[in-house]
C-alpha cells in the first residue's frame, strides 16, 4: 500500500508503520509530479547461510598473489542479513596462507591475523596469499548453527 510524504530538508518521516518482510520502495518526484528517482530495499528471508565470493579463483605460485574473499551472511533469497552478526572461522588447506581476516567493525581489540572474526552488518573479508608451490587450495568457512561452506582456489 503506497504511503506518500512531503520532504522537509530532503527527509520524509514515516511513523507507526509496522515491519513487514518484503520490499520497500522509495520514489521521488519533482514539483511537476514527474518521477526523478527510485530505490528499494528487500529484506532477507529464511535460514541464514554463508556466501563465499572470491575476487579470483586462480592465483600465481609466486608468494605474492592475493585472493580477496568476500564472506556474507545471507538469507535463502540471497539478500545479505545485515542485522545478523556472528563469529565465523576460516580454515585454509593447500599451498596458501591466510594473510588477514576481518570486517569493518569499529573499535575492535582483535588481531586481523586471527582465523575467527565477527561479521559487521553480515559481512567480513579474508585475504588469502598464494604460496610458491602450485596446487589446489581448499577454503572452509563455518559458524555456530550454520552450514560450513567450501571453495577451491587453484595455484598455478
Amino acid at each position: 500500500m503506497p504511503v506518500k510524504r512531503k520532504t522537509k530538508k530532503d527527509i520524509a518521516k514515516f511513523k507507526k508503520i509496522p515491519y513487514e518482510a518484503g520490499k520497500i520502495e522509495a520514489v521521488t518526484y519533482d514539483s511537476s509530479g514527474k518521477e526523478t528517482g527510485r530505490t528499494s530495499l528487500i529484506s532477507a528471508t529464511g535460514k541464514t547461510l554463508i556466501k563465499l565470493t572470491p575476487e579470483a579463483t586462480s592465483l600465481c605460485a609466486n608468494g605474492q598473489d592475493l585472493c580477496f574473499l568476500n564472506i556474507d551472511l545471507i538469507g535463502e533469497n540471497g539478500i545479505t542479513k545485515s542485522s545478523v552478526d556472528q563469529n565465523l572461522k576460516i580454515e585454509i588447506s593447500g599451498p596458501a596462507t591466510l594473510q588477514g581476516y576481518g570486517s569493518a567493525r569499529p573499535n575492535i581489540e582483535k588481531s586481523f591475523c586471527s582465523d575467527t572474526f565477527k561479521t559487521f552488518y553480515g559481512k567480513s573479508l579474508a585475504v588469502i596469499r598464494a604460496g610458491y608451490e602450485p596446487g589446489t587450495v581448499t577454503v572452509k568457512v563455518s559458524g555456530k548453527g550454520l552450514d560450513t561452506q567450501k571453495l577451491t582456489l587453484n595455484i598455478c
